[in-house]
């Protein structure tokens, strides 16, 4: 399989305003020379609303937002609850959640594919991809992946896992079988990826693939495997690391509980 890493770009973490890779990479070589051009998207707030418990996971069906939110309840000998639930950020309002109660994993990503909710769970080991029916709350096991995943998303037919295990990387799985299809590096990824989110561009037809870090507010945008643009979040400092996902157009940023809403810009076409 092809390793693909984006071509270097410099990344400079901002001053604070606010509060399975393996060891098989650890020999790759350096990035390429930096690109021509790197184009600086702009993300214009858009508000924001807090979540009511903590948010572990967040997904969009195309109208609500779904959270995944790990509720620690003081019992070491059992596993903490994890509630799922629609959440309408207009209206503010949550829906009667699923109670789960089987997961010593913790969870760190969800997506909405094929009708249904997939969260991923890491472990120390290995992580687990499950898919849960939003119409009965059944949760079925799909496969294994690396452990070390912070945050996942879809186009629908792939599933992107944001990897900081060993090397700071998207891994690109079908969805379905979880089959490894692709590595994707860049140098805005290795602070380790915390956020991921995949979006479809109509304007340009391509699919980009948005990651921030642990250690700046900076967003990497790839294309095809290469870095193509980069993007500040307003108002956060190097140390706000978050989720991210995409509801329409419209980028999602999760932080302290806390949805973040921003339109995107970006530079118009020659």
């Amino acid at each position: 399989m092809e390793k693909r890493r984006s071509a270097w770009v410099g990344i400079v973490a901002l001053a604070a305003v606010g509060s399975g890779g393996c060891a098989l990479y650890l020999d790759d070589p350096p990035p390429a020379p930096v690109p021509a051009q790197i184009a600086e998207y702009q993300l214009v707030p858009r508000g924001n609303v807090a979540v009511l418990g903590q948010v572990s996971a967040i997904a969009w069906d195309g109208q609500q937002h779904w959270i995944v939110s790990r509720m620690a309840d003081g019992d070491y000998w059992s596993p903490d609850p994890i509630e799922v639930f629609a959440y309408d950020a207009t209206t503010q309002t949550a829906s009667a959640p699923y109670v789960l109660t089987t997961h010593w994993e913790r969870p760190t990503g969800a997506t909405w594919a094929q009708g249904q909710l997939w969260i991923h769970y890491d472990a120390n080991t290995a992580g687990l991809v499950t898919s849960l029916d939003p119409a009965t709350g059944v949760e079925t096991p799909r496969y294994n992946v690396s452990w070390g995943i912070n945050d996942i998303d879809s186009d629908g037919t792939s599933l992107y896992l944001a990897d900081s295990s060993v090397d700071s990387m998207v891994e690109v799985r079908d969805l379905d079988t979880g089959s490894l299809q692709d590595q994707l590096w860049s140098a805005g990824f290795e602070a380790s990826l915390r956020g991921l989110a995949v979006i479809d561009v109509p304007e340009t037809a391509t699919t980009e693939v948005w990651g921030g870090t642990m250690a700046s507010n900076r967003l990497t945008v790839l294309v095809d495997g290469e870095q193509v643009a980069a993007a500040s979040l307003p108002g956060f400092g190097a140390n706000n690391p978050g989720l991210l996902q995409f509801a329409g157009p419209r980028l999602t940023y999760v932080y302290d509980n806390q949805l973040y809403f921003f339109d995107v810009l970006r530079p118009a076409a020659n």
